[in-house]
């Protein structure tokens, strides 16, 4: 299940993120780079993460006018992370050209765009709007897959098919702390519910030892 596993890495210090991505070696392949993080330390971080051969998922959720967004895919296409993301409520055209502009920046260094994910709905907000049909838009417009609560999963994977990703952050397992989160599933509930990724933060990095909170979500996850 250490492929399924994302740890947020949810701080402003360089030094506490690259200590979260050492504790955990050989037990998680792929970390979240937030606005946090990415504000604080620039896009020299996701290098320093890469060189620890760590998958990289950059959560900016860009939101802007298409042409913005195109530039950014670019951008981001060009740091060399595995996954990004952008808002769903930015469009069909916004969503067409983020892929567009990855595409491009990624011919350009012959290889594979990054998979590219829509954001439906915030897991800190109480409504969870029509997030089937959002996650439809996503698949509709060329998108990998998308962001959503673990509540939602089963309906969008009913609809949208095995090969459509979903990714799962408000992860809590029943022994942590909520914080901040509404509309959350344990890592269990997540994976049986049709998750490909779940997205965990607190839990692990504010844990007194993160790397045995890792493994008994490993552990649940398998379960």
């Amino acid at each position: 299940m250490k492929n399924k596993l994302i740890v947020a890495l949810d701080f402003s210090r360089r030094r506490e993120a690259l200590k979260i991505v050492d504790n955990l070696k050989g037990l998680v392949e792929t970390f979240k780079v937030g606005i946090q993080l990415f504000t604080s330390c620039g896009p020299k971080i996701v290098s320093e993460i890469k060189e620890r051969d760590a998958n990289i998922f950059l959560d900016l959720k860009f939101l802007d006018i298409p042409n913005t967004v195109e530039k950014a895919s670019e951008a981001v296409t060009a740091l060399d992370v595995d996954f990004f993301d952008l808002h769903l409520s930015g469009g069909k055209e916004m969503l067409r050209s983020a892929i567009s502009g990855s595409e491009r920046r990624a011919r350009q260094l012959g290889k594979n765009r990054p998979r590219i994910l829509g954001v439906t709905v915030l897991t800190s907000q109480t409504d969870n709007f029509d997030v089937v049909n959002l996650s439809m838009m996503a698949k509709e417009n060329g998108l990998d897959g998308v962001i959503a609560s673990g509540l939602e999963a089963t309906e969008i994977r009913k609809k949208l098919g095995k090969d459509f990703l979903i990714f799962c952050p408000g992860i809590r397992p029943s022994w942590a702390k909520k914080n901040d989160q509404k509309r959350i599933v344990t890592p269990e509930e997540a994976i049986k519910n049709g998750a490909d990724y779940v997205i965990v933060g607190r839990p692990i990095t504010a844990a007194k030892n993160p790397r045995e909170a890792t493994e008994r979500i490993l552990e649940e996850m398998t379960a």
